[in-house]
């Protein structure tokens, strides 16, 4: 069935509001205990816990990544933490490694939840249009969301409940993340903790393309 001009889904808006309350839940903590949490969440702290961890600390780096699904965790500055502690390809491999399972693990929770979990967002006509709206758009937001905060975890959970097939999730969640991890893996590796404005960019215009 395909979707009608002028249908009007609120399974959207609902998800909207849901990422627009998690980032402010995150600023309110940074508001609530700013200094500590810079401090915690800084590419400086994660350095320290990978190398602390010695022999073991690709795995540690790994499981933040993983955490990064229902924790205030920035991926970008563990993936920088790789880097310097790891050098470039080895660095790019553990990021990406942890990047990739952080988002194959919120697909298979979202599978398991089946429609029986999502039936507490949407009725069933709102799920099936949500489902084709994501079948059109799902892998160039997707590939998109890999670069930014939240959306990624978010993302995945989506991919999981639309029903996207296994394959096709794991090959556009690979082309986003791929080069957003080679990014800041070279950033870590070349620049240490400081970079310029144009890692950033590059980091979210590379996976644009």
């Amino acid at each position: 069935m395909a979707l009608q001009s002028g249908s009007k889904n609120p399974l959207p808006g609902r998800i909207l509001l849901i990422t627009i309350l998690l980032a402010l839940l995150f600023l309110a903590g940074f508001a609530l205990w700013g200094e500590s949490l810079e401090s915690a969440l800084s590419v400086d702290n994660y350095v320290a816990i990978l190398r602390r961890q010695g022999a073991w600390g690709w795995l540690a780096g790994v499981l933040l990544l993983i955490s990064d699904l229902v924790l205030p965790i920035p991926a970008t500055g563990v993936m920088c933490a790789f880097g310097i502690v790891y050098g470039f390809w080895l660095g790019w491999a553990g990021a990406a490694i942890g990047s990739m399972l952080a988002a194959l693990l919120g697909y298979g929770l979202a599978r398991l939840w089946g429609d029986k979990g999502a039936s507490l967002l949407a009725k069933p006509e709102e799920l099936r249009e949500f489902r084709q709206l994501f079948q059109s758009w799902g892998d160039l937001t997707i590939i998109l969301s890999r670069a930014l905060p939240i959306l990624p975890e978010l993302m995945s959970l989506l991919a999981g409940l639309a029903r996207m097939p296994f394959f096709r999730f794991f090959l556009v969640c690979a082309l986003g993340t791929l080069p957003v991890s080679a990014i800041y893996c070279a950033w870590g590796s070349y620049m240490g903790a400081e970079a310029p404005l144009t890692a950033f960019l590059v980091a979210i215009v590379l996976p644009a393309i």
